[in-house]
């Protein structure tokens, strides 16, 4: 998951779609860094919760990976 500061865009790559964004509510900058909890397998409906276990991830998560910038499609690949 990459945050583009002054967009307010947040990427979260997979192996189906590396380059997957979707907005957050609100951009962050160095001074006001993202705090909060990140959910794996389960779409949240609003922030705080609303979850609907009908669209809950059913399979297993074999590896995540976190780093502090967007990864090149080479470095990808390699971690893959």
């Amino acid at each position: 998951m990459t945050n583009a500061s002054s967009k307010g865009i947040a990427t979260i790559g997979t192996e189906d779609n590396p380059n997957d964004s979707d907005e957050i509510s609100e951009a962050s900058t160095s001074e006001n860094p993202i705090h909060g909890t990140l959910v794996l397998g389960q779409q949240q409906e609003k922030i705080g919760g609303g979850f609907d276990s009908e669209n809950s991830f059913s399979g297993t998560i074999a590896q995540v990976l976190m780093v502090p910038r967007k990864l090149t499609h080479e470095e990808r690949s390699d971690k893959v």
